[in-house]
């Protein structure tokens, strides 16, 4: 299975791809990897994201997307577009555990190491995207 890593200030995060969900989307992103520099992270309750280049926008479009998801889920919004790390509830979760995103996401993978490290990250740390 393919990986990617999110470097940040606390540490690595490591998630693993799952090309069944959204092969396109994973496609175009691995084409796009690394990163050429960090990027400030934002929260959404339990939910880390960040925004990637417009440029991405016009390749990767919406792909199997669901509003409903799994803690630890990492996903690809396409209307901003922005990587999203789930690790618990967000703001429309509404007394479900799961977290719900704000709109239709694309699931690339799942997190596999460094779960401990996303709830200690604050808005404007750094994080960088690469293939591992």
């Amino acid at each position: 299975m393919e990986k990617i890593k999110f470097i940040t200030p606390l540490g690595a995060i490591i998630a693993e791809l799952n090309w069944d969900s959204s092969p396109r989307t994973i496609e175009a992103l691995l084409e796009f990897l690394p990163m050429k520099y960090d990027v400030p992270l934002r929260l959404w309750g339990e939910e880390v994201y960040f925004y990637l280049p417009d440029s991405l926008k016009e390749k990767i479009g919406i792909e199997n997307a669901r509003v409903e998801l799994e803690v630890w889920d990492v996903a690809y919004w396409s209307r901003d577009p922005a990587i999203c790390l789930f690790f618990g509830k967000t703001p429309l979760s509404r007394g479900k555990k799961q977290p719900v995103a704000a709109e239709p996401v694309n699931v690339i993978g799942r997190i596999i190491q460094g779960r401990e490290i996303l709830p200690k990250l604050t808005i404007g740390d750094s994080i960088l995207m690469v293939k591992i």
